[in-house]
């Protein structure tokens, strides 16, 4: 399952916050969404700033999740990556 662009915009107003916060964010849906490739991708960036304290790293961290979730809303809201196969049925 993809991680939903409501996700998405939790973990970016975790930027808000401090360090410790945004880390138990992105490892918590970074362990819940692991066949995301997008988003595994992201979060391989942030454990690249982690080990290295770059902010520069840190700014394309979330300017690959700014684009992730806009991404995630063109394609849902055009219907081609829905995340279930009918509206209508949740399962």
């Amino acid at each position: 399952m993809m991680l939903s662009s409501y996700i998405i915009q939790d973990i970016l107003s975790a930027f808000e916050k401090d360090e410790k916060t945004l880390r138990e964010t992105i490892e918590k849906f970074e362990r819940r969404y692991p066949n995301d490739f997008d988003f595994v991708g992201v979060c391989a960036k942030f454990n690249d700033y982690l080990a290295s304290g770059d902010k520069k790293k840190l700014l394309e961290v979330k300017r690959g999740l700014e684009d992730l979730r806009t991404l995630r809303n063109m394609s849902c809201g055009g219907g081609s990556a829905l995340p279930f196969k009918d509206r209508r049925n949740t399962k």
